[in-house]
Formats: C-alpha cells, sequence, structure tokens
C-alpha cells in the first residue's frame, strides 16, 4: 500500500507541476504578446510623432516661405497682405439678429441678411436729417482784425545743416522717395541749395 500511496503522490505532484509549468509557460507567453504589442504601439507612437515633427518643420518652412514672399510683394500688391491677413483671422462675425423698431413703432426682429441690412438702413436714415439747399445763415468771418499777423521765417544755412545732421537714418523714405539717409550723408553739399529754396 505505501508504494501505491507513493506512486499515486508522484503522479498527483507531477501532474500538478505540470500544470503549474504549463501555466507558467501561458503566463510568459501571455507576457510576451503583450510586451511585443506595447512595443510595437510605443514604435508606432514614436514614429507618428516624429513625422509630425517632419511634417511641422515642412509646414514651418513653407509658411516663412510664404510669408518671406508676400512681404516682398507687399508693396506691389497690398491686396495679397490683406488675403493673408484675413487668411489668418480666427473669427468671422457677422451681424446677429437685430432688434428694431420701424417706422410704424412696432418691434420686429431681423434675422435674415435682407431684414438686417432694412433695419439698419431705416435706422441710419433716422439719424441724418435732409436740409433744404437755400437760405443758409451766414458764417461770420475768421479773418478778424484781432487776428495777429505771423511774424517772418528767418533760416539760416546752419539751420538747414543741423536739420540735416540731426535726420534719423534708419527711418524709411517720405513721400518724395528720398532716404533720409542721402540726405545726411550730402548735408554739407545740400544745405545751401535748400537754404536759398527755403529763404
Amino acid at each position: 500500500m505505501p508504494n501505491s500511496n507513493e506512486s499515486c503522490m508522484s503522479s498527483v505532484l507531477q501532474d500538478s507541476a505540470s500544470q503549474c509549468v504549463l501555466t507558467l509557460l501561458v503566463h510568459i507567453c501571455v507576457d510576451f504578446v503583450l510586451f511585443s504589442l506595447l512595443l510595437f504601439s510605443y514604435t508606432a507612437y514614436c514614429l507618428t510623432l516624429l513625422s509630425n515633427k517632419t511634417d511641422r518643420k515642412l509646414d514651418k518652412s513653407l509658411l516663412q516661405r510664404e510669408q518671406q514672399r508676400i512681404s516682398v510683394e507687399c508693396k506691389k500688391n497690398p491686396k495679397l497682405f490683406w488675403q493673408y491677413v484675413n487668411k489668418k483671422n480666427k473669427s468671422n462675425s457677422a451681424v446677429g439678429t437685430l432688434k428694431w423698431i420701424d417706422s410704424n413703432g412696432s418691434e420686429k426682429l431681423a434675422e435674415k441678411d435682407d431684414e438686417k441690412a432694412s433695419a439698419l438702413q431705416e435706422f441710419f436714415s433716422n439719424v441724418y436729417t435732409v436740409e433744404k439747399d437755400v437760405n443758409f445763415n451766414n458764417l461770420p468771418s475768421m479773418l478778424a482784425d484781432s487776428c495777429s499777423q505771423m511774424s517772418p521765417l528767418v533760416l539760416t544755412k546752419d539751420d538747414v545743416d543741423k536739420k540735416l545732421i540731426h535726420l534719423k537714418t534708419e527711418k524709411s523714405p517720405r513721400p518724395d522717395k528720398l532716404h533720409p539717409r542721402v540726405l545726411y550723408e550730402t548735408h554739407s553739399v545740400i544745405a545751401y541749395p535748400l537754404f536759398l529754396i527755403y529763404s
């Protein structure tokens, strides 16, 4: 009998050991599959981040090139600049629903564009008054005897030269298209002709 108990016990132990080994192997396989999936998803995530980063770099360089092109062409084509600015504007604001009182005194809601236009037209037409073209009151003369005369302007060549020396050379040209740097550099030459022009 003791042999049969020992053999039974050893077979039970072998069966439980083999089940433990199988369970352990299954857990290891499942853990390996989960680890592989995690590694794969992390790799895919990293690749997505990398591609997004390069896409952002490409987008940034394209944006910089477009801005450079617009800055060069905006003097010739200001419409291009304003189109770019309006494209960057995030909000598209429209006129909302208007409450208004019509000429009969009843309150109305204007929801459609044509209703809003007529409401605004009626409101602003009431603000202005129409006057007749005849019988205006004469305005008093502003050239009264009490006005003082302006003293004569006295300029010297040195005054003109000082003004030319103190020009801000980093500023852009004025409507006469003369750059302040040119005037500054030639101040000693052009001071006398300018003095003659202004005196």
